[in-house]
């Protein structure tokens, strides 16, 4: 599923105590903080739908109340930039 860049809806994939450690970021606490280091990151994509980059991921899951929520989230590209 494509999020198209509604960084609400993506943070709301993680815990309200989630930690994302993006590369060249700061580690970033808690929901709230996530949703607006997506809405900044997502500004920035590209607007056409392109593959920007791959790379590898981890995440780490956490159910609480019947749903899974990401509690700890980090990537690497293949490629530095």
């Amino acid at each position: 599923m494509l999020w198209r860049g509604d960084a609400k809806a993506i943070a709301s994939l993680y815990d309200v105590e989630a930690v994302l450690l993006a590369p060249g970021s700061h580690a970033v606490v808690g929901r709230a903080a996530i949703q607006a280091w997506f809405a900044k990151d997502t500004a920035a994509s590209d607007k056409a739908g392109e593959v920007l980059d791959t790379g590898n991921y981890l995440s780490v899951s956490v159910k609480k109340d019947g749903h899974w929520y990401y509690l700890r989230d980090t990537w690497n590209p293949d490629v530095a930039h």
